[in-house]
């Protein structure tokens, strides 16, 4: 017969071993230098209330910001100042 006692602790051990392994690796997981993150609500107020046309919004500043940007590299081309904040919402 299974000692339901004794799984429920195990259980319990195997859990909070697991929620410190998470949160062991989502403290390594840090954003690079000039990297951030944009909270939902801004990204949803870019959008008129809905989050997903706010993404949008954002992945076509960035498109506009490398598509500018693509003008003025490549071989034989010196990288000018492409004023790039034009392109940004706000």
């Amino acid at each position: 017969m299974v000692d339901v006692y004794y799984v429920a602790r195990v259980m319990g051990y195997q859990i909070r071993y697991l929620l410190l392994l998470v949160a062991l690796i989502l403290s390594l997981l840090v954003l690079a230098d000039g990297e951030f993150v944009v909270p939902a609500r801004i990204v949803s107020e870019l959008g008129n209330g809905s989050t997903e046309a706010g993404a949008r919004q954002l992945y076509k500043m960035m498109d506009r910001i490398q598509n500018a940007r693509r003008k003025t590299t490549g071989k034989d081309a010196i990288a000018a100042n492409t004023n790039a904040h034009q392109y940004l919402p706000a």
